[in-house]
């Protein structure tokens, strides 16, 4: 029952799905949570994701009690990337790299623009010095619990696109629509990227909590 802000919410599973590791809870009570946006496109090989979630070792590092740990905690953030290429034999799966452990279960894979890429689900056995990687359920078998289970998830599929190409892109533009030199163009597009850039990092922010 773990939710933004400093109140959790009480919910009931309305579908659950053992095949594919998914369930689907409805709060009991009207809360402030805001859906997040599904992307329904293909990720690409090496694309850098974000697993946010509540790992269990977090909470005993720190020490807390069972009355802590089901009260509202800042979520955890881990980066890493998209192995593209591998899936698991029981269902479709994305492989990376961002770092999960147990409790991740249920929590989304974020692209960089923090739309849900998949569900992290579980990951390989480490031993000795061998690598770690993590399973997502695809977001082709979410979708399709969902739309089993009479709910329309919210897409955004544009693509993804770097600060270095929107700031490309911007000065192509101004300097085309105002007549502009290169550098003056530049100077203008850098002054639109800044402000973009803190947006950005508030509506990042805002996504992580």
């Amino acid at each position: 029952p773990r939710a933004r802000g400093s109140t959790g919410y009480l919910a009931r599973i309305v579908a659950y799905s053992p095949r594919n590791d998914l369930a689907l809870l409805r709060l009991v009570d009207k809360g402030g949570i805001a859906p997040l946006a599904l992307f329904p496109g293909a990720v690409g090989d090496g694309g850098e994701v974000f697993a946010v979630g509540y790992p269990g070792n977090v909470d005993l590092a720190q020490g807390l009690s069972l009355a802590e740990i089901v009260e509202p905690q800042s979520a955890v953030k881990t980066r890493g990337y998209i192995s593209a290429g591998r899936s698991s034999r029981q269902f479709e799966t994305l492989l990376h790299t961002a770092p999960v452990g147990s409790g991740n279960s249920g929590g989304p894979l974020l692209d960089s623009c923090g739309r849900v890429i998949g569900v992290n689900s579980f990951g390989t056995i480490s031993e000795g010095a061998d690598s770690e990687f993590y399973f997502a359920v695809s977001i082709r078998e979410l979708t399709s619990f969902l739309r089993e289970a009479g709910v329309t998830p919210r897409d955004a599929g544009m693509p993804c696109r770097s600060l270095a190409e929107l700031d490309r892109d911007e000065a192509e533009r101004l300097a085309r629509e105002q007549g502009l030199s290169e550098a003056q163009a530049r100077q203008q597009a850098a002054a639109s990227a800044r402000a973009r850039d803190e947006a950005q990092r508030r509506a990042e922010l805002e996504v992580i909590t």
